[in-house]
C-alpha cells in the first residue's frame, strides 16, 4: 500500500512539473502575441502546439523551441478577424527571438534563407572564395526553422544547406 501511495505521488509530481513547463511556455507566447495585437485583451487562443524542437546543427546553432497556436482577435473595426495561426520561436536560453503570423514568419524565413544561400553560392561561384560565417550560421539556423515549420518544403532548405555547406568546406 505505501509504495502504491509513493509511486502515485511521483505521477502526480511529474505531471504537475510538465504541466507547469508548458503554461510558463504558453503564457509567455501569449504575452508575446499579445503585444502585437490591437486590441490585446480580446485575443483568443486554442490549439496551442509544443513547444517544437528546432534542431541543433554542429556547433554554429544551438537550437530552439517552437509553438504554434490559433488567435483570433479584434480588428481596429472592433470585430473578430477570424482564427489564424501564430508563431513564437524561442532560442536556445529560453528568449524569444521571433513572434507572428505563421505565413508571415516562414516568408519571411523563406526571403532570407534565399538571400543568404544566394550570397554564398555567389561568392564559391563568382569570386571563388569561401563565403561569410556569418551567412552560413543564417543558412543553417533558417533551415532548421523551416523544417520545423513546413516540413514538407523544410527537407528542401535543409538539403540545399547540407549542400552550400560541403561546398564551402572545399574551400579551406
Amino acid at each position: 500500500m505505501r509504495n502504491i501511495f509513493l509511486i502515485l505521488l511521483i505521477v502526480v509530481g511529474m505531471i504537475t512539473t510538465l504541466t507547469g513547463c508548458t503554461s510558463s511556455v504558453e503564457r509567455e507566447s501569449k504575452k508575446a502575441i499579445r503585444a502585437k495585437l490591437v486590441d490585446p485583451n480580446s485575443a483568443i487562443f486554442t490549439n496551442f502546439i509544443g513547444p517544437q524542437t528546432i534542431p541543433q546543427w554542429e556547433f554554429s546553432y544551438r537550437g530552439g523551441k517552437l509553438i504554434r497556436v490559433n488567435v483570433n482577435a479584434k480588428n481596429r473595426m472592433g470585430g473578430y478577424v477570424g482564427t489564424a495561426e501564430w508563431v513564437v520561436i524561442f532560442d536556445h536560453d529560453g528568449k524569444i527571438t521571433d513572434v507572428g503570423p505563421g505565413d508571415e514568419i516562414t516568408e519571411r524565413l523563406t526571403r532570407d534563407f534565399q538571400r543568404s544561400s544566394n550570397n554564398a553560392k555567389a561568392r564559391m561561384t563568382k569570386e571563388k572564395r569561401q563565403p561569410e560565417w556569418g551567412d552560413l550560421i543564417v543558412i543553417r539556423k533558417l533551415a532548421s526553422i523551416l523544417a520545423v515549420l513546413s516540413p514538407h518544403t523544410g527537407e528542401r532548405y535543409l538539403k540545399e544547406a547540407r549542400e552550400i555547406m560541403e561546398q564551402a568546406r572545399r574551400f579551406n
